[in-house]
């Protein structure tokens, strides 16, 4: 039989079997137990039917950039036989992408990396045509994916849909899918739909340069990128409670935020980290004050606070003066007369949130400028961890925190260090894995203590005498100072590293 009588067939049956799928040779071998090897990357292509009996085929860019063959040689280079099209059509096996699992028919196309799906299955498994993704046989099942939702804010989502504007950032995780291939989505809370397994989901189309919406199947993966306070009651929080306890959604990330004085605790309970941890007390009341008797300074910070926002730092001059500092808009200064006067000013600024207070470290300066540093750290598509980056911060002159916000100077930690402080080659490649085993360390406790991170910015710092301090956590680095401090290649490093670990936790 011809490659077009072929065709014509599948079109026909296509068009009278709503669970028609055309598979490529290499995953009916997988299938039928021919072949162990799995092809991972495939185009899903629908079946479009037209009223002049022609098979209408999509873009042809996909296969010529994989050098697939031309449609009227199989495999090995030889005219198709006429049984591919009859001993295969009426085959079944699971079809599954996200929560949806559907039974279908398969038979064989002639491509390399194609898999094409009826009109009717591309509808109801929320699919678009032309998605570039994964396909695992496994369990007598094709499974697509890793279906990775990015979780943000709804004014986020309407900024991307309405507006048409988007974050840096964003666009470098978009960019960085054009090499993972994860089916990848923006959406909020009110995007999904539980009872239906299905998310209105936020994407960009790469043809036509624009933010649009459409119907994505459930996430196998959650990367948690939106805001919420750690109290069960709040609508984003009884929203994460409802994805994690009713579907089998996998996350990048264990937390989505960090509690100081929570990390402080859990991290002193291992004797490997104490000594890496600045005195620490949970603020309740002025008497607390006392325990810092000695120490002329002092960070007063909010337990969930991030970007250097909520922190305030307080040094005493003499017994009669202490001087204050803290970032909103613009650096805040003034002082205070005594222990008592400084009690009322934290009460003010933070009211009846939870507070820690904690001794300053004894930090480098610059021109009166203080310096800490933010690191990258991830794990890769095989789940090893890997110091992505390390940029070395210098702030605002008088300022007390080193956020990019607050203007700080950002550099790659190898050319801080040789150009600010003369390191050779040696030094600074020394001083680096001292502080790549500090970070793996804190990492790994981190790890212990809460469960599993695909990535975490850690703020650290030396103080004048060389020791390492751990500062905090983020289980949302924006990765502002690694783009202003590290090259492209190391920046898309970066942002693929969250998508190949979706696949990692996945099975893809």
């Amino acid at each position: 039989m011809s490659k077009r009588s072929v065709e014509v067939q599948l079109k026909e049956h296509a068009a009278k079997d709503p669970h028609l799928i055309t598979i490529p040779k290499v995953l009916v071998d997988l299938i039928e137990g021919q072949r162990d090897e799995q092809m991972h990357v495939y185009k899903i292509q629908e079946i479009i039917v037209q009223q002049n009996h022609e098979l209408k085929k999509g873009n042809n860019d996909f296969q010529e950039k994989k050098g697939l063959h031309d449609r009227n040689h199989s495999l090995d280079g030889k005219q198709s036989p006429e049984k591919n099209d009859s001993s295969q059509k009426d085959k079944t096996i699971h079809l599954k992408v996200g929560l949806f699992d559907e039974e279908v028919n398969y038979a064989i196309n002639e491509t390399d990396h194609v898999m094409e799906l009826s009109p009717a299955l591309m509808k109801k498994l929320c699919l678009m045509n032309g998605t570039i993704c994964h396909a695992k046989y496994e369990d007598k099942s094709i499974r697509l994916g890793p279906v990775t939702g990015i979780f943000v804010s709804q004014s986020y989502t309407d900024k991307l849909f309405y507006k048409q504007k988007a974050k840096r950032r964003t666009m470098e995780l978009m960019g960085a899918n054009r090499d993972a291939h994860n089916i990848l989505y923006f959406f909020s809370m009110s995007d999904v739909d539980f009872s239906n397994k299905k998310v209105i989901g936020t994407y960009y189309d790469d043809h036509e340069k624009r933010w649009k919406r459409r119907e994505f199947p459930f996430p196998d993966v959650l990367y948690d990128r939106g805001s919420g306070r750690p109290n069960s009651r709040l609508p984003k929080q009884a929203f994460r409670m409802k994805l994690e306890t009713e579907t089998p959604i996998k996350k990048i990330n264990a937390q989505h935020y960090f509690d100081k004085w929570d990390l402080y605790y859990k991290l002193s309970q291992y004797p490997e980290m104490r000594p890496y941890l600045p005195f620490t007390i949970l603020y309740q009341n002025p008497q607390d004050l006392q325990a810092f008797r000695g120490t002329n300074k002092v960070y007063v910070k909010k337990c969930v606070s991030s970007n250097g926002r909520r922190i305030m730092r307080v040094e005493r001059k003499s017994p009669s003066r202490f001087d204050y500092s803290y970032y909103t808009t613009k650096l805040v200064v003034g002082t205070k007369r005594n222990i008592r006067d400084v009690a009322h000013l934290i009460e003010h600024k933070f009211g009846r949130e939870q507070v820690i207070v904690q001794r300053a470290i004894d930090l480098p300066t610059i021109d009166g400028s203080n310096i800490d540093m933010r690191a990258t750290v991830q794990r890769d598509g095989e789940g090893k961890l890997d110091v992505t980056a390390v940029a070395v911060r210098v702030g605002g002159k008088g300022c007390p925190v080193t956020s990019t916000r607050t203007g700080a100077k950002c550099y790659r930690f190898e050319d801080f260090y040789k150009t600010y402080y003369g390191y050779s080659n040696r030094q600074v490649k020394k001083l680096r894995k001292r502080v790549d085993d500090f970070l793996k360390k804190v990492y790994h406790y981190t790890e212990k203590a809460y469960g599993a991170f695909g990535e975490i910015g850690i703020d650290f710092a030396f103080d004048k005498q060389g020791n390492i301090w751990f500062i905090e956590c983020n289980a949302k680095p924006a990765k502002s100072a690694l783009h202003r401090s590290y090259d492209r290649e190391t920046i898309r490093k970066a942002f693929v590293y969250p998508l190949e670990y979706a696949k990692y936790i996945t099975g893809f």
